[in-house]
């Protein structure tokens, strides 16, 4: 005895069949979107690291010249703080407290990256009993970014409701975010450094999370770090601690 088969259920097999299809068709497509953001990185980031040498081999050059002269060659300020909240929540009075929230340093043991300017160095004053904050190199900038960053994906479900997820850093979701200015992770240190663009890059980054240095705080935290603490301004001094925290 034949069954006829509904019309209904031969449409419900096919939509399956074409969905599976159409999944395999994106994950493929993604694979070689994957594969060739892989090896366009690799050679932007042998371009980078040759300016990163270039760019300090051109101080080093203008250091040796001014030496020869009998003179000192001093270097113009980073384009950027490192600003890391060392102390918790406890007893911050409410002015303090905003500004943390401004800075994105909800948290201890958090970090985030700002300008140098006016502006932010008024703000670094009000909250200078809270942070630990000052200038990185190249080097470290790098590991932090690389070990550590993080940025939120934004994705709007079917009821029309936004959701927000935090993820790692890929060189895909750098490209669909940067509309292909940017293509890898090197790029964003690179713009960072350099305060190219600095306002937008830093805004696709969330502020990272790090660890307890390793061999604890040297010092109080409360005291600033001219008196042997941890908090105020450490200048260039900063990446001892920072290094500390990554690992």
């Amino acid at each position: 005895m034949n069954i006829e088969v509904p019309y209904t259920y031969e449409l419900e097999q096919e939509y399956k069949k074409e969905c599976v299809e159409l999944l395999e068709k994106k994950k493929q497509e993604y694979a070689d979107r994957k594969q060739k953001n892989k090896e366009r990185a690799k050679i932007q980031t042998l371009k980078r690291i040759k300016q990163y040498k270039e760019h300090e081999s051109n101080i080093q050059n203008l250091k040796d010249l001014a030496s020869k002269n009998n003179e000192i060659y001093v270097d113009k300020e980073p384009e950027f703080f490192l600003v890391i909240r060392i102390r918790g929540m406890n007893r911050v009075p409410p002015k303090q407290r905003k500004a943390l929230d401004l800075l994105r340093l909800r948290k201890p043991n958090t970090a985030c990256l700002m300008p140098n300017n006016h502006s932010v160095r008024q703000q670094l004053q009000v909250v200078r009993n809270y942070v630990a904050y000052g200038f990185i190199n190249i080097h470290t900038l790098r590991q932090l970014i690389y070990k550590r960053g993080m940025t939120t994906e934004r994705k709007v479900n079917a009821s029309n409701v936004l959701i927000k997820k935090i993820i790692n850093i890929s060189n895909e979701n750098i490209e669909d975010y940067f509309n292909g200015e940017l293509v890898c992770v090197e790029d964003l240190v690179y713009h960072l450094y350099f305060g190219i663009n600095f306002s937008k890059v830093n805004k696709f980054l969330n502020a990272f999370k790090l660890n307890c240095p390793k061999g604890g705080f040297q010092g109080k935290k409360a005291r600033d770090v001219v008196e042997g603490g941890c908090c105020g301004n450490w200048y260039d001094k900063l990446d001892t601690l920072v290094r500390k925290m990554i690992d």
